[in-house]
């Protein structure tokens, strides 16, 4: 019952932003208990007030703990206000899905015509995305996310100077600047990203062990081996602990860019979210050298027995998608 009567509130709102163009004064909400009440109230005495940017943080807030037509729709006037075209549109865009999903569809018509409006006023960005094929594709206009449902559509900018980033996981990030200064539409191709390449193959590394002498007991070269075991096993339990904690690291960094990616992400967002992937890029390599150097060390603990050879040869590898130790000797 709460969700219902504060969607109506919202759409109320809705009605007096779209239709008129202006923050006209509404009724107070009627469900002062609703946890987005607050945020929503004093974003429109900011809004009223004309303190829209401080209204746009509230308006923010209350859609992050629960979304509303109402709320969009609010966000998208006060950005209009500020000049900024770009998330102005995407807000009413928002605006028209989230009315549509409620089967406000008076509401979401309305939204559908600002969103005209703000397309017939102003320069328009095209994105082509053909060359690529990644799921998790991200395009960012001025540190404004696009949402991927908008990518075809012919996005109203300012004139001026711009700049598009686009970034996916296990890719190099690809950026380019460019100048609207007409009403025609500039026409943007994202190229193909790069993949991000593996770190270098290891060089192989010589253990020279002691060469077999009669002074020496068979048990000292033994002992010595399995000491090199304890080491080699020990290096590999590091890296896969040092994994995990990353891997850890990573998760936790990714979930605190939620607050600031809830509908269009921030810079702050953004960036938490680049180092979450570095993190767990990181974590990986990690993982496949400490798992390698484990197995390393179990091998060498199990053939600690006599060597014919007075030379052990530990030569680890690593491609792109696993890592190894190969070890090398004649064993008695």
């Amino acid at each position: 019952m709460i969700r219902a009567n504060q969607i109506a509130l919202s759409l109320c709102v809705t009605g007096s932003v779209l239709a008129s163009g202006t923050m006209a004064a509404a009724d107070e909400p009627e469900v002062q208990a609703a946890p987005n009440y607050k945020p929503f109230a004093e974003g429109r005495q900011l809004a009223a007030s004309g303190q829209y940017a401080d209204a746009i943080t509230k308006f923010l807030e209350s859609e992050a703990i629960e979304p509303a037509p109402g709320t969009m729709a609010n966000l998208a006037f006060c950005y209009e206000r500020l000049g900024q075209i770009t998330s102005a549109w995407i807000s009413y865009k928002a605006t028209a899905r989230l009315a549509r999903e409620t089967s406000k569809f008076a509401w979401a018509t309305r939204a559908e015509i600002s969103a005209a409006d703000l397309e017939k006023s102003a320069p328009k960005v095209n994105l082509d995305v053909h060359p690529n094929d990644i799921g998790d594709l991200e395009l960012w206009l001025d540190d404004i996310e696009i949402p991927k449902v908008l990518w075809m559509e012919s996005i109203p900018v300012v004139r001026g100077q711009h700049a598009l980033r686009a970034t996916a996981s296990g890719q190099r990030d690809w950026s380019t600047s460019f100048e609207v200064d007409s009403t025609a539409a500039s026409r943007i191709v994202v190229p193909p990203l790069e993949p991000i390449p593996a770190p270098p193959m290891a060089a192989p590394t010589l253990v020279q062990l002691p060469r077999k002498d009669a002074s020496l007991p068979q048990n000292g070269q033994s002992g010595l081996r399995r000491s090199s075991a304890w080491i080699m096993g020990g290096a590999g339990v590091t890296s896969l602990l040092a994994g995990s904690i990353l891997a850890i690291s990573s998760k936790n960094t990714y979930s605190s860019s939620e607050p600031d990616c809830a509908r269009v992400c921030t810079s702050a967002g953004s960036n938490l979210r680049s180092t979450a992937i570095s993190e767990a890029n990181a974590a990986t390599v990690l993982f496949a050298l400490g798992a390698a150097a484990a197995v390393g060390g179990v091998v060498l603990w199990w053939s600690s027995g006599t060597p014919s050879q007075p030379g052990l040869r530990v030569t680890p590898s690593l491609a792109a998608k696993q890592a190894a130790i190969s070890i090398s000797g004649n064993w008695q």
